[in-house]
Protein backbone atom coordinates (compact mmCIF):
# COMPACT_ATOMS: atom_id res chain seq x y z
CA UNK A 1 0.00 0.00 0.00
CA UNK A 2 1.20 3.35 -1.09
CA UNK A 3 0.56 6.86 0.34
CA UNK A 4 1.60 10.02 -0.98
CA UNK A 5 1.76 13.35 0.65
CA UNK A 6 2.72 16.83 -0.21
CA UNK A 7 3.87 18.75 2.46
CA UNK A 8 5.24 22.60 1.89
CA UNK A 9 6.91 21.19 -1.49
CA UNK A 10 7.92 18.10 -0.50
CA UNK A 11 6.41 14.86 -1.60
CA UNK A 12 6.96 12.37 1.32
CA UNK A 13 5.89 8.71 -0.09
CA UNK A 14 4.59 5.82 2.49
CA UNK A 15 5.05 2.41 1.92
CA UNK A 16 3.14 0.27 4.22
CA UNK A 17 4.57 -3.59 4.27
CA UNK A 18 3.74 -6.93 5.29
CA UNK A 19 6.60 -7.79 6.95
CA UNK A 20 6.15 -11.24 5.67
CA UNK A 21 4.92 -10.69 2.56
CA UNK A 22 7.06 -11.42 -1.21
CA UNK A 23 4.22 -8.63 -2.77
CA UNK A 24 5.79 -6.22 -0.23
CA UNK A 25 9.60 -6.95 -0.85
CA UNK A 26 8.53 -6.27 -4.81
CA UNK A 27 6.50 -3.68 -4.40
CA UNK A 28 9.44 -2.15 -1.71
CA UNK A 29 11.90 -2.66 -4.78
CA UNK A 30 9.97 -1.14 -7.68
CA UNK A 31 8.68 1.95 -5.84
CA UNK A 32 12.37 3.06 -4.66
CA UNK A 33 13.74 2.17 -8.41
CA UNK A 34 10.74 4.19 -10.32
CA UNK A 35 10.31 7.68 -7.56
CA UNK A 36 14.69 7.46 -7.21
CA UNK A 37 14.05 9.58 -3.85
CA UNK A 38 16.42 11.77 -2.54
CA UNK A 39 16.50 9.59 0.94
CA UNK A 40 14.70 6.07 1.95
CA UNK A 41 13.77 6.03 5.46
CA UNK A 42 13.16 2.43 7.28
CA UNK A 43 11.67 1.56 9.91
CA UNK A 44 14.47 0.08 11.87
CA UNK A 45 16.35 1.35 15.03
CA UNK A 46 20.23 1.02 15.04
CA UNK A 47 20.31 -2.59 17.32
CA UNK A 48 17.73 -3.92 14.55
CA UNK A 49 19.76 -2.47 11.88
CA UNK A 50 23.14 -4.49 13.24
CA UNK A 51 21.33 -7.46 13.60
CA UNK A 52 20.13 -7.54 9.93
CA UNK A 53 23.43 -6.57 8.47
CA UNK A 54 25.42 -8.51 10.86
CA UNK A 55 24.14 -12.27 11.46
CA UNK A 56 26.51 -13.07 13.68
CA UNK A 57 26.10 -10.57 16.08
CA UNK A 58 23.32 -12.21 17.68
CA UNK A 59 25.56 -15.14 18.14
CA UNK A 60 27.90 -13.42 20.29
CA UNK A 61 25.64 -11.90 22.74
CA UNK A 62 27.17 -11.94 26.18
CA UNK A 63 24.22 -13.60 28.22
CA UNK A 64 26.28 -12.32 31.47
CA UNK A 65 25.96 -8.72 30.85
CA UNK A 66 22.80 -9.09 30.03
CA UNK A 67 22.14 -10.32 33.67
CA UNK A 68 24.22 -8.57 35.37
CA UNK A 69 22.82 -5.26 33.65
CA UNK A 70 19.22 -6.72 34.84
CA UNK A 71 17.74 -6.88 31.51
CA UNK A 72 16.69 -10.43 31.50
CA UNK A 73 13.47 -10.03 31.10
CA UNK A 74 12.91 -7.91 28.41
CA UNK A 75 15.70 -10.29 26.71
CA UNK A 76 13.31 -13.12 27.08
CA UNK A 77 10.40 -10.95 25.49
CA UNK A 78 12.56 -10.11 22.76
CA UNK A 79 13.53 -13.88 22.33
CA UNK A 80 9.81 -14.95 22.49
CA UNK A 81 8.62 -11.93 19.86
CA UNK A 82 11.95 -12.73 17.53
CA UNK A 83 11.60 -16.87 17.78
CA UNK A 84 7.51 -16.68 16.36
CA UNK A 85 8.58 -13.94 13.89
CA UNK A 86 11.20 -15.75 12.52
CA UNK A 87 8.91 -19.23 12.19
CA UNK A 88 6.26 -17.71 10.97
CA UNK A 89 8.92 -16.12 8.08
CA UNK A 90 9.70 -19.64 7.59
CA UNK A 91 6.23 -20.93 6.83
CA UNK A 92 5.66 -18.23 4.49
CA UNK A 93 9.27 -18.50 2.92
CA UNK A 94 10.27 -15.28 3.81
CA UNK A 95 12.66 -13.94 6.78
CA UNK A 96 11.48 -11.43 8.68
CA UNK A 97 12.74 -8.10 8.33
CA UNK A 98 13.33 -8.78 4.03
CA UNK A 99 11.48 -5.57 3.04
CA UNK A 100 13.66 -3.39 4.43
CA UNK A 101 17.09 -4.95 3.61
CA UNK A 102 15.16 -4.51 0.66
CA UNK A 103 14.57 -1.27 0.98
CA UNK A 104 18.47 -0.39 1.46
CA UNK A 105 20.33 -2.36 -1.27
CA UNK A 106 17.32 -0.88 -3.30
CA UNK A 107 18.73 2.81 -2.14
CA UNK A 108 22.39 1.14 -1.84
CA UNK A 109 22.61 0.78 -5.64
CA UNK A 110 21.22 3.81 -6.50
CA UNK A 111 23.70 5.88 -3.90
CA UNK A 112 20.34 7.31 -1.87
CA UNK A 113 21.08 7.94 1.82
CA UNK A 114 19.41 5.67 4.08
CA UNK A 115 17.46 7.08 7.55
CA UNK A 116 16.95 4.42 10.02
CA UNK A 117 13.67 6.19 11.40
CA UNK A 118 12.25 4.29 14.32
CA UNK A 119 12.87 4.25 18.21
CA UNK A 120 15.53 2.08 19.89
CA UNK A 121 14.21 -1.11 20.72
CA UNK A 122 15.31 -1.16 24.23
CA UNK A 123 13.74 2.07 24.98
CA UNK A 124 10.09 0.98 23.39
CA UNK A 125 10.34 -2.27 25.41
CA UNK A 126 11.83 -0.43 28.88
CA UNK A 127 8.59 2.31 28.23
CA UNK A 128 6.13 -0.42 27.78
CA UNK A 129 6.97 -2.14 30.83
CA UNK A 130 7.23 0.85 32.76
CA UNK A 131 3.41 1.70 32.18
CA UNK A 132 2.61 -1.71 32.32
CA UNK A 133 0.50 -2.72 35.30
CA UNK A 134 1.22 -6.44 36.84
CA UNK A 135 -1.54 -8.03 35.84
CA UNK A 136 -0.67 -6.65 31.93
CA UNK A 137 2.52 -7.95 32.58
CA UNK A 138 1.39 -11.46 33.21
CA UNK A 139 -1.28 -11.36 30.46
CA UNK A 140 0.94 -10.03 28.10
CA UNK A 141 3.59 -12.49 29.09
CA UNK A 142 1.54 -15.60 29.12
CA UNK A 143 0.68 -14.58 25.77
CA UNK A 144 3.98 -14.38 24.07
CA UNK A 145 5.07 -17.26 25.65
CA UNK A 146 2.48 -19.34 23.89
CA UNK A 147 4.05 -18.46 20.79
CA UNK A 148 6.81 -20.85 21.53
CA UNK A 149 4.51 -23.73 21.59
CA UNK A 150 2.70 -23.13 18.08
CA UNK A 151 4.48 -26.06 16.58
CA UNK A 152 1.67 -26.22 13.67
CA UNK A 153 2.70 -24.81 10.59
CA UNK A 154 0.30 -22.10 9.04
CA UNK A 155 -2.43 -22.99 6.30
CA UNK A 156 -2.26 -21.08 2.99
CA UNK A 157 -4.76 -19.47 3.71
CA UNK A 158 -3.61 -18.09 7.42
CA UNK A 159 -0.89 -16.92 5.52
CA UNK A 160 -2.87 -15.06 2.88
CA UNK A 161 -4.61 -13.00 5.94
CA UNK A 162 -0.92 -12.31 7.47
CA UNK A 163 -0.33 -10.51 4.28
CA UNK A 164 -3.68 -8.65 4.18
CA UNK A 165 -3.45 -4.97 5.41
CA UNK A 166 -6.65 -4.87 6.56
CA UNK A 167 -6.00 -7.48 9.11
CA UNK A 168 -2.69 -5.91 10.35
CA UNK A 169 -5.36 -2.76 10.91
CA UNK A 170 -7.81 -4.73 12.66
CA UNK A 171 -4.69 -6.89 15.26
CA UNK A 172 -4.12 -2.67 16.61
CA UNK A 173 -7.61 -2.47 17.22
CA UNK A 174 -8.06 -5.24 19.15
CA UNK A 175 -4.44 -4.95 20.44
CA UNK A 176 -5.15 -0.98 21.54
CA UNK A 177 -8.80 -2.20 23.51
CA UNK A 178 -7.13 -5.38 25.41
CA UNK A 179 -3.55 -3.67 26.19
CA UNK A 180 -4.19 0.40 26.02
CA UNK A 181 -0.82 0.91 27.81
CA UNK A 182 0.86 -1.39 25.38
CA UNK A 183 -0.59 0.01 22.44
CA UNK A 184 0.70 3.70 23.44
CA UNK A 185 3.61 2.73 23.71
CA UNK A 186 4.06 0.24 20.69
CA UNK A 187 1.76 2.09 18.13
CA UNK A 188 1.47 5.55 19.42
CA UNK A 189 4.40 6.44 20.45
CA UNK A 190 6.22 4.96 17.51
CA UNK A 191 4.07 6.37 15.34
CA UNK A 192 5.52 9.86 16.16
CA UNK A 193 8.86 8.81 16.53
CA UNK A 194 8.44 7.82 12.82
CA UNK A 195 6.68 10.86 11.58
CA UNK A 196 9.08 13.45 12.74
CA UNK A 197 12.28 11.13 11.82
CA UNK A 198 10.79 11.23 8.47
CA UNK A 199 10.11 14.80 8.10
CA UNK A 200 13.18 15.52 9.43
CA UNK A 201 14.79 13.37 6.55
CA UNK A 202 16.43 15.91 4.20
CA UNK A 203 15.63 15.82 0.57
CA UNK A 204 12.14 17.15 -1.54
CA UNK A 205 11.22 13.54 -1.89
CA UNK A 206 11.63 10.73 0.65
CA UNK A 207 10.22 7.17 0.47
CA UNK A 208 9.50 5.91 4.01
CA UNK A 209 9.14 2.01 4.13
CA UNK A 210 6.96 1.40 7.48
CA UNK A 211 4.80 -2.03 8.47
CA UNK A 212 1.56 -1.22 7.53
CA UNK A 213 -0.20 -1.08 11.02
CA UNK A 214 1.67 2.36 11.39
CA UNK A 215 0.63 3.64 8.33
CA UNK A 216 -2.66 5.40 9.34
CA UNK A 217 -0.70 6.59 12.33
CA UNK A 218 1.96 8.30 10.55
CA UNK A 219 -0.47 9.45 7.99
CA UNK A 220 -3.05 11.62 10.51
CA UNK A 221 0.46 12.88 12.28
CA UNK A 222 2.02 14.15 9.13
CA UNK A 223 -1.45 15.85 8.28
CA UNK A 224 -0.78 17.36 11.99
CA UNK A 225 2.35 18.26 12.16
CA UNK A 226 2.19 22.16 11.49
CA UNK A 227 -0.08 22.34 14.08
CA UNK A 228 2.54 22.68 16.66
CA UNK A 229 5.32 24.38 17.38
CA UNK A 230 9.47 23.56 16.86
CA UNK A 231 9.22 23.59 20.88
CA UNK A 232 6.14 21.31 21.19
CA UNK A 233 7.77 18.74 18.95
CA UNK A 234 10.91 18.91 20.49
CA UNK A 235 9.46 18.42 24.03
CA UNK A 236 7.59 15.22 22.45
CA UNK A 237 10.46 13.46 21.08
CA UNK A 238 12.14 14.33 24.46
CA UNK A 239 9.03 12.18 25.91
CA UNK A 240 8.88 9.02 23.55
CA UNK A 241 12.63 8.88 24.08
CA UNK A 242 12.96 9.22 27.85
CA UNK A 243 13.86 5.66 29.73
CA UNK A 244 11.81 5.70 33.15
CA UNK A 245 13.07 4.73 36.33
CA UNK A 246 11.56 1.53 38.64
CA UNK A 247 8.69 2.68 39.97
CA UNK A 248 8.65 4.07 43.19
CA UNK A 249 5.68 2.07 44.31
CA UNK A 250 7.86 -1.76 43.55
CA UNK A 251 10.86 -0.15 45.54
CA UNK A 252 8.98 1.06 48.58
CA UNK A 253 7.06 -2.34 48.91
CA UNK A 254 10.64 -3.80 48.36
CA UNK A 255 11.99 -1.85 51.09
CA UNK A 256 9.52 -1.77 53.39
CA UNK A 257 9.54 -5.69 53.31
CA UNK A 258 13.44 -6.06 53.85
CA UNK A 259 13.12 -3.13 56.69
CA UNK A 260 10.01 -5.46 58.50
CA UNK A 261 12.79 -8.73 58.10
CA UNK A 262 15.30 -6.17 59.76
CA UNK A 263 12.81 -5.23 62.36
CA UNK A 264 11.83 -8.68 63.54
CA UNK A 265 15.27 -10.36 64.06
CA UNK A 266 16.36 -7.43 66.01
CA UNK A 267 13.20 -7.46 67.96
CA UNK A 268 13.81 -11.01 68.23
CA UNK A 269 17.33 -10.88 69.59
CA UNK A 270 16.76 -7.73 71.85
CA UNK A 271 13.55 -8.66 73.42
CA UNK A 272 12.97 -12.55 73.08
CA UNK A 273 16.73 -13.39 73.61
CA UNK A 274 19.16 -15.65 71.29
CA UNK A 275 17.03 -18.91 71.45
CA UNK A 276 14.40 -16.87 69.55
CA UNK A 277 17.12 -14.94 67.35
CA UNK A 278 18.54 -18.62 66.43
CA UNK A 279 15.29 -20.27 65.47
CA UNK A 280 14.19 -17.27 63.36
CA UNK A 281 17.29 -17.27 61.45
CA UNK A 282 17.52 -21.49 61.19
CA UNK A 283 14.03 -20.75 59.73
CA UNK A 284 15.24 -18.07 57.45
CA UNK A 285 17.87 -19.86 56.07
CA UNK A 286 16.06 -23.53 55.73
CA UNK A 287 13.35 -21.82 53.67
CA UNK A 288 15.58 -19.57 50.98
CA UNK A 289 18.19 -22.45 50.40
CA UNK A 290 15.60 -25.19 49.79
CA UNK A 291 13.05 -23.36 47.86
CA UNK A 292 15.73 -21.79 45.72
CA UNK A 293 17.70 -24.74 45.37
CA UNK A 294 14.53 -26.26 44.11
CA UNK A 295 14.03 -24.02 41.74
CA UNK A 296 17.59 -24.79 40.57
CA UNK A 297 16.63 -28.23 40.20
CA UNK A 298 13.45 -27.81 38.05
CA UNK A 299 15.70 -25.60 35.88
CA UNK A 300 17.94 -28.74 35.56
CA UNK A 301 20.97 -26.48 36.38
CA UNK A 302 24.48 -27.72 36.84
CA UNK A 303 25.08 -29.18 40.55
CA UNK A 304 27.73 -26.35 41.65
CA UNK A 305 24.98 -23.91 40.98
CA UNK A 306 22.65 -25.78 42.33
CA UNK A 307 24.83 -25.38 45.64
CA UNK A 308 26.18 -21.80 45.05
CA UNK A 309 22.30 -20.91 44.88
CA UNK A 310 21.52 -23.42 48.33
CA UNK A 311 24.17 -21.15 49.88
CA UNK A 312 24.04 -17.90 49.09
CA UNK A 313 19.93 -17.73 48.94
CA UNK A 314 19.02 -16.47 52.12
CA UNK A 315 22.11 -13.79 51.75
CA UNK A 316 20.42 -12.62 48.67
CA UNK A 317 17.15 -12.07 49.97
CA UNK A 318 18.65 -9.28 52.18
CA UNK A 319 19.84 -7.29 49.47
CA UNK A 320 18.40 -5.01 47.46
CA UNK A 321 19.92 -4.92 44.97
CA UNK A 322 21.22 -8.26 44.78
CA UNK A 323 18.38 -11.15 43.22
CA UNK A 324 19.17 -15.01 43.62
CA UNK A 325 18.27 -15.71 40.03
CA UNK A 326 20.79 -13.40 39.68
CA UNK A 327 23.67 -15.31 41.06
CA UNK A 328 22.05 -18.32 40.44
CA UNK A 329 22.22 -17.49 36.40
CA UNK A 330 25.97 -16.04 36.29
CA UNK A 331 27.34 -19.33 38.12
CA UNK A 332 25.12 -21.27 35.59
CA UNK A 333 26.73 -19.40 32.59
CA UNK A 334 30.32 -19.58 34.05
CA UNK A 335 29.95 -23.39 34.73
CA UNK A 336 28.14 -24.63 31.56
CA UNK A 337 28.69 -21.19 28.79
CA UNK A 338 26.37 -20.91 26.14
CA UNK A 339 27.61 -21.84 22.69
CA UNK A 340 27.35 -20.66 19.43
CA UNK A 341 24.93 -23.60 18.30
CA UNK A 342 22.83 -22.27 20.91
CA UNK A 343 21.90 -18.76 19.69
CA UNK A 344 22.09 -20.32 16.25
CA UNK A 345 19.15 -23.00 17.56
CA UNK A 346 17.30 -20.40 19.22
CA UNK A 347 14.47 -19.96 16.90
CA UNK A 348 13.74 -23.76 16.45
CA UNK A 349 12.22 -23.83 19.76
CA UNK A 350 8.76 -25.54 19.78
CA UNK A 351 8.24 -27.95 22.36
CA UNK A 352 8.76 -27.43 26.62
CA UNK A 353 11.48 -30.14 25.92
CA UNK A 354 13.40 -27.97 23.41
CA UNK A 355 13.46 -25.46 26.68
CA UNK A 356 16.05 -27.23 28.76
CA UNK A 357 17.77 -28.44 25.71
CA UNK A 358 19.18 -25.00 24.66
CA UNK A 359 21.79 -23.71 26.87
CA UNK A 360 20.44 -19.82 26.84
CA UNK A 361 17.09 -20.90 27.89
CA UNK A 362 18.03 -22.65 30.41
CA UNK A 363 20.55 -19.72 31.83
CA UNK A 364 17.15 -17.91 31.79
CA UNK A 365 14.82 -20.53 33.25
CA UNK A 366 17.59 -20.49 35.90
CA UNK A 367 17.13 -16.66 36.74
CA UNK A 368 13.80 -17.08 36.91
CA UNK A 369 12.73 -20.54 38.82
CA UNK A 370 15.35 -19.86 41.30
CA UNK A 371 14.25 -16.21 42.14
CA UNK A 372 10.73 -17.26 42.15
CA UNK A 373 11.33 -19.95 44.73
CA UNK A 374 13.29 -17.32 46.82
CA UNK A 375 10.71 -14.88 46.59
CA UNK A 376 8.28 -18.07 48.03
CA UNK A 377 10.73 -18.42 50.74
CA UNK A 378 10.51 -14.87 51.79
CA UNK A 379 6.58 -14.80 52.47
CA UNK A 380 6.85 -18.57 53.89
CA UNK A 381 9.45 -17.52 56.25
CA UNK A 382 7.68 -14.51 57.67
CA UNK A 383 4.71 -16.41 58.09
CA UNK A 384 6.53 -18.87 60.72
CA UNK A 385 8.47 -16.07 61.95
CA UNK A 386 5.85 -13.58 63.39
CA UNK A 387 4.65 -16.44 65.67
CA UNK A 388 7.66 -16.68 67.46
CA UNK A 389 7.68 -12.76 68.24
CA UNK A 390 4.26 -13.23 70.46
Amino acid sequence: MIERLQINNREIILIGTAHISKESIDEVKSTIEAEKPDRVCVELCKQRYDILNDKEKWKNTDITKIIKENKTFLFLVNLILSNFQRRLGEDVGILPGAEMIEAMNAAKNLNIPIELADRDINTTMKRASHKMSIFEKYKVFSLILLTLFFSEKLRAEEIEQLKNKDVMSQMMDELALAFPNVKSVLIDERDYYLTNKILNASGNKVVAVVGSGHLAGIKRNIEKFSEKTSEEHENLMKEVTYIPKGRNLVKIFTYSILLLITGMFIYGFYIKGIDVFLNMAGTWFLYHSVFAAIGAILAFARPLTILATFIFSPFAALHPGISIGMVSALVEAKVRPPKVIDFENLHKIRKWNDLWRNQVVRIILVFFFTNTGGSIATFVSMGFMLPMLW
